[in-house]
């Protein structure tokens, strides 16, 4: 990962918990997510986000599309953790920024050790604001500082308390576009090595055009602000090869959505209309199947 991200708190991160306390507060169903610590996580947007007209303010400077994406992977990822948490042991989340599973999830999934792996910049910064605000941590939370181009994953989880081969779920959001083809083979080589029979993936990857910038034009406006954070998209793939590239690791693809299944999804209202569109390069959800 960028020396920057190594180095400084994740804008990215950040702008992802933002818009989720956007979404938690928006009063349309199809557009509501059900992250009610998102708030709670922002260094200094409470006001914005509890303020109607300043949420309407702050929405339009979101690319179009890049909400609904991010709410759409939002609710993917947690009907996949909801629906594969029976029998888990262990639930991985890489890249976990500002992410609240831990939370919402850990008196449900009481029995299972949640894993949060990411920058120790960022994560400093998510313990230091967690104790501010008085979030008590669930006790089976570890938190797990890792450089994802150097360290070994392996040692790093091992050291951390993580057993290998016991059934895991494996959450990968808006982390593989930023990591570099030996790095993304590196760490799936590992999740591979990690995983015990009927452990679960959840991961979302972005498009191969996202290496190239005159390929990618409608994504300029984002791909701009991640350039300026110093979060450069390296990775992406092709869609149809995600089921080589999950089949290559031993995962056994269950469910690949692009963005129109999407759409379809989580974008319809009650009468089959769409309300919303998601970004046509923007994240293909994939959850699939340790073999």
């Amino acid at each position: 990962m960028r020396k920057r991200v190594e180095q400084k708190v994740s804008q990215t991160a950040q702008w992802t918990c933002f818009v989720r306390a956007l979404s938690f507060q928006d009063a349309r169903p199809n557009f509501k997510c059900e992250d009610w610590l998102a708030s709670r996580m922002l260094s200094g947007g409470l006001t914005l986000v509890s303020n109607r007209i300043l949420r309407h303010f702050a929405m339009l400077f979101i690319p179009k599309g890049s909400y609904e994406q991010v709410i759409a992977r939002t609710k993917y990822i947690d009907e996949a953790l909801e629906k594969y948490s029976a029998d888990t042991r262990q639930v991985l989340i890489f890249g976990a920024g500002f992410d609240t599973r831990s939370i919402r999830f850990g008196s449900r999934l009481s029995s299972a050790s949640f894993f949060e792996l990411d920058a120790p910049s960022t994560q400093r910064a998510k313990i230091e604001l967690l104790m501010r605000r008085r979030i008590p941590l669930p006790p089976n939370l570890v938190f797990v500082p890792t450089n994802f181009e150097t360290d070994s994953m392996k040692a790093k989880l091992e050291e951390f308390g993580f057993y290998e081969n016991s059934r895991t779920i494996f959450i990968l959001e808006g982390l593989t576009m930023y990591l570099s083809p030996d790095s993304i083979d590196a760490m799936f080589s590992t999740l591979s090595a990690l995983a015990g029979s009927g452990s679960t993936l959840i991961a979302d990857f972005f498009d191969a055009s996202v290496r190239n910038r005159r390929t990618y034009p409608k994504g300029k406006g984002e791909l701009a602000y991640a350039s300026l954070a110093g979060e450069e998209y390296v990775f992406g793939i092709d869609q149809k090869d995600i089921e080589g590239f999950l089949r290559k690791y031993s995962f056994e693809p269950v469910d690949i959505s692009n963005s129109q299944r999407l759409t379809t999804r989580f974008l319809m209202d009650g009468q089959g209309n769409q309300v919303g569109a998601i970004r046509g390069q923007h994240s293909t959800m994939v959850t699939a199947r340790k073999v």
